[in-house]
């Protein structure tokens, strides 16, 4: 994961790093974990999220739009 990526920039690695234990340890319990988005939010890379949630967090990617549910 580089620094250049929207959610470092907007809450620094450490954060980042937190996330990904959150994950791995959801997947020792939980058979199918996702990460999701919220789109269409200004500023926010959704290529780079969904990259970093295959390859980085190695969890599926759903993103989806405010408010809908489903």
């Amino acid at each position: 994961m580089t620094k250049s990526s929207g959610l470092f920039l907007a809450y620094g690695m450490e954060y980042i790093i937190k996330v990904k234990e959150f994950i791995e340890e959801a997947k020792k319990y939980i058979p199918e974990v996702q990460t999701t988005i919220v789109t269409h939010q200004e500023g926010v890379d959704e290529e780079k999220c969904e990259e970093i949630s295959k390859n980085d967090f190695d969890v599926q990617y759903r993103p989806r739009r405010y408010n809908i549910v489903g």
